[in-house]
């Protein structure tokens, strides 16, 4: 192996030509992964990126917020798609924000063309993808960097997803590839591989395989495919779509502060203009909910 943040590059780079032929991952040797594959992925991916234990412990909990609610909205009948990721772009010759707007599901991409219609509608947007997740039948495995020992860049094993990227263009959804995509963001010096933590994500293995390879593969869109990019993120959980329009929905999963009757739950202040701009900009379809849902079985995990 090479040493430093060079052999990094190099492994990323060879990955994601590997991964944009034809904009799939279909080419490779085949092999469904397991739950616990799939989960020890997520782990994998998360304990090498993210350097603040807190916010490692945090990002874990809410994976489960979000199937729980997801599965709690289908109950009702009501029609809820996957919320997309807002990828910030280098600002513009004025300094204006750029967007990128892009959805990673097994869902299929004709249920998001209204909502693709309202979202390009958005003067900040510049382009909008839409990754289509094939069957786990057609998965296959990669490597990815982990850790380092003696200098040296140490590498693990994880699930691959198999998909499609398709971009949307006017009122339909265009082929495309993750190369397309990886070229509307300037390449990062270097990426660090953060230290190993503890594993607080076992429990994922409870719940559907979809779901968690959902999880998996946005993850890994973020953190392995756009691993060497720099990127700014802001995200949907979910969108519940009604006769109105479009309810924009964030979910958490946390502890109320405060005492007695002074309970209170926070809120990130980086998501108060952004909310309020979409509000602004697209106040006649696009309605903005803040949703704590509360989990009965919530503890520390």
């Amino acid at each position: 192996m090479l040493k430093g943040t060079r052999w990094l590059q190099q492994t990323l780079e060879k990955m994601a030509g590997k991964l944009s032929v034809s904009g799939s991952t279909k080419l490779r040797n085949k092999m469904k992964p397991t739950k616990i594959q799939i989960v020890d992925g997520i782990y994998e991916i998360l304990t090498s990126t993210i350097a603040n234990n807190r916010f490692f412990e945090a990002r874990a909990r809410g994976f489960r917020s979000e199937i729980e609610f997801e599965n709690y909205v289908k109950s009702k009948k009501l029609k809820i798609l996957k919320g997309g990721q807002f990828l910030f772009r280098e600002r513009d010759a004025a300094g204006f924000h750029r967007l990128v707007y892009v959805t990673i599901t097994f869902s299929d991409k004709a249920n998001y063309i209204s909502l693709y219609k309202k979202i390009s509608e958005l003067p900040i947007i510049t382009d909008l993808f839409f990754i289509q997740l094939d069957d786990l039948d057609n998965w296959t495995t990669c490597q990815i960097p982990t850790s380092r020992r003696k200098g040296i860049v140490q590498t693990t094993q994880i699930p691959c997803p198999s998909f499609e990227i398709f971009k949307f263009d006017s009122s339909k959804f265009i082929s495309s590839d993750i190369t397309e995509i990886q070229n509307l963001f300037p390449v990062k010096t270097s990426s660090t591989i953060c230290s190993r933590k503890t594993n607080f994500y076992n429990y994922l293995v409870n719940y559907p395989e979809e779901d968690i390879a959902e999880i998996f593969a946005n993850r890994y869109f973020l953190d392995v495919l756009l691993r060497n990019h720099k990127k700014g993120m802001i995200d949907f959980d979910f969108i519940i779509e009604n006769k109105q329009g479009f309810i924009a929905v964030e979910t958490k999963e946390k502890d109320a502060g405060g005492t007695g009757n002074s309970k209170y739950f926070g809120w990130d202040s980086r998501r108060l203009s952004w909310y309020l701009y979409l509000k602004q900009k697209g106040s006649d379809w696009l309605y903005i909910s803040k949703i704590f849902y509360k989990i009965s079985l919530c503890k520390r995990i």
